[in-house]
């Protein structure tokens, strides 16, 4: 009876092989493909899913359509690219925060990060930096420690995502002071709030936040950096300020359910590949102040595990457990 059962299962295999490289030599075709962004547009994440996109319609012949699921640190991108088709028709650009951070701050989740999405490529990663609003007495990162060990009440600090929410923690945990961690739902808010002088100082990435300090919005203090920006030579990094381990970058990755056909995901992972090798990717990165994060798709869902285990470790060390 096994037998049987294994030669039925192995001439299925055999029959669903040639259907699915077929659907593949025709994808994407007249169907626009979905591209999935958990971020408003003229963020970040947005900016990269809209150059990638454009660039993957000259590579495959087809239409790449932006679709922004803000809310819920991503969760609700996340959820719409799980209740999408595995058809390739639907991808998601998720960055560090619902791809590996959100599982360790919220139970409940209809999705996993690892099981329900198979990555095809990294996309871009940025520095992170602490700011102040420009009129703030407060000129360094040592500054605003002293400042928060002096007072009587926790300073507060604004964080637009889940991935930010921990890195304060992990920052806070590390400099030995108490913060309160304002949330919020987008990057604009908090700017607003914090040059207004409602909250002490914001996390945030260097690439939507070098309209803010062009702005005379905010004013960093430190990048989370191994070296400086160079188009911020003038700000330090948390190393230098006496915090070596604060090294911290967001990043996103291209993924998309994980039985999606292998055929292709290889087609998207193949064309992601020569996107990244080319001069008008890197000009992109250059003058979008980010870096392009150029893993294949083994090697980015590597460095995913990699990143979980790094920030189950600071979720820990915060005592931070599921909500």
């Amino acid at each position: 009876m096994r037998n049987w059962f294994a030669l039925a299962v192995s001439s299925a295999m055999l029959l669903v092989a040639p259907f699915a490289s077929a659907q593949a030599d025709e994808y994407p075709g007249s169907k626009p493909v979905r591209i999935i962004v958990p971020s408003a547009p003229g963020s970040g994440g947005d900016s990269a899913a809209r150059f990638f996109g454009e660039q993957l319609g000259k590579q495959l012949g087809g239409s790449f359509v932006i679709d922004n699921r803000t809310g819920a640190g991503g969760v609700i991108a996340a959820n719409a690219v799980k209740s999408a088709p595995a058809d390739g028709y639907t991808i998601f650009i998720g960055s560090n925060t619902p791809l590996v951070v959100t599982p360790l701050v919220m139970k409940n989740l209809r999705y996993d990060p690892i099981a329900d999405f198979t990555p095809l490529s990294g996309t871009t990663r940025g520095v992170t930096m602490i700011s102040v609003q420009p009129g703030s007495p407060i000129k360094s990162l040592q500054e605003l420690v002293a400042k928060a060990k002096a007072a009587k009440e926790p300073l507060n600090a604004g964080a637009f995502t889940a991935g930010y929410q921990l890195a304060l923690e992990w920052f806070s945990n590390m400099a030995g002071i108490k913060v309160n961690v304002i949330p919020y739902k987008d990057s604009a808010m908090m700017y607003a709030d914090v040059a207004g002088g409602r909250i002490d100082f914001v996390i945030s990435d260097v690439v939507g936040g070098s309209a803010a300090i062009r702005g005379n919005l905010i004013r960093p203090l430190a990048m989370t950096a191994e070296k400086r920006h160079p188009d911020f030579p003038q700000v330090p990094t948390a190393r230098e300020a006496g915090y070596p381990e604060f090294v911290n970058y967001v990043w996103s990755s291209f993924v998309v359910r994980a039985d999606t056909p292998a055929p292709i995901r290889k087609k998207l992972a193949d064309a992601l590949a020569r996107i990244m090798d080319t001069d008008l990717a890197r000009e992109y990165a250059k003058n979008n102040n980010t870096e392009l994060l150029d893993l294949g798709a083994e090697e980015m869902r590597k460095f995913q595990l990699e990143e979980f285990e790094r920030f189950k470790k600071v979720a820990n060390a915060a005592g931070i457990t599921p909500q």
